[in-house]
């Protein structure tokens, strides 16, 4: 999927999701006020599982609207530059799931440390020691997870003994 799609598509899904939250929650509500037959005890259950389901949507479309308009605005508003990658961890208990640790410079001059959460098939051909794409605005950073840009290889280090 193309990066740009995927931003969009966290912003409408994460839409979505807030408004099935609103009209779920009333809907219920509704059906709730007009049932008569119902015992308190199960309309309380009714509504704790109406409360458990609807705090889900509310989560993941707040979750999903933040990531969307927070990589649009680094990607879209943000200047390129380097980070440098420092290391490249297992994530424990996944196997296909890798953390990057790079490291880039604010536009105060200030060095800051990021870690991001990569898939293992992204990570092939990422070494410690490479300089790939980051936007920055102010002191905030952003890899791309969807499309790593290596922009200078490793270089070899010389030890003067």
């Amino acid at each position: 999927m193309n990066p740009e799609t995927k931003r969009i598509s966290h912003i409408i899904i994460g839409s979505i999701l807030l408004l099935t939250t609103l009209l779920f929650t009333g809907g219920m509500v509704t059906l709730l006020l007009t049932k008569q037959d119902l015992t308190s005890v199960e309309r309380g259950s009714i509504i704790v599982i109406l409360c458990i389901i609807g705090f889900l949507f509310l989560f993941f479309g707040i979750r999903s609207l933040v990531i969307g308009f927070k990589s649009y605005k680094l990607v879209k508003q943000g200047r390129a530059r380097e980070a440098k990658i420092v290391s490249i961890t297992d994530v424990k208990d996944s196997i296909i799931y890798k953390e990057l640790v790079v490291s880039f410079y604010g536009e105060s001059g200030q060095k800051y440390d990021l870690s991001v959460i990569i898939n293992l098939s992204k990570a092939k051909g990422l070494e410690v020691g490479q300089y790939i794409q980051c936007f920055v605005i102010g002191e905030t950073g952003y890899v791309d997870t969807d499309n790593i840009k290596v922009i200078k290889e490793k270089q070899e280090e010389i030890d003067f003994e």
